[in-house]
């Protein structure tokens, strides 16, 4: 009998929810719902602009990197090229005419 009665309360407890309980119930009822819609939206509004927009950003910089390390190689093989043309102890001495005539 005791199940029979604690199963009747409950029954006339849940009827005697108040306006909270019902919003309550009606939010975790529809929570299912509104969750994905949720996370959709804050993906279109929040998520996807800004990430197609880091997008383009990196790219421009990604295009203004490789310039720079092009001119930096052309720039470090001319080096390397003086620094060989220095140990040759023949162009050493063809520099120091030079300077020596002017």
């Amino acid at each position: 009998m005791t199940d029979l009665q604690s199963t009747a309360e409950l029954a006339s407890e849940s009827g005697r929810k108040g306006p909270l309980g019902r919003l309550l119930a009606g939010v975790v009822y529809w929570m299912p719902v509104w969750v994905p819609l949720g996370v959709l939206a804050q993906l279109g509004v929040l998520g996807l602009k800004p990430a197609l927009r880091e997008d383009r950003r990196l790219a421009q910089a990604e295009i203004r990197l490789e310039e720079r390390l092009h001119g930096l190689r052309e720039e470090r093989d001319e080096l390397r090229q003086q620094l060989d043309s220095f140990s040759d102890p023949i162009f050493r001495e063809r520099l120091r005419r030079i300077r020596d005539a002017e």
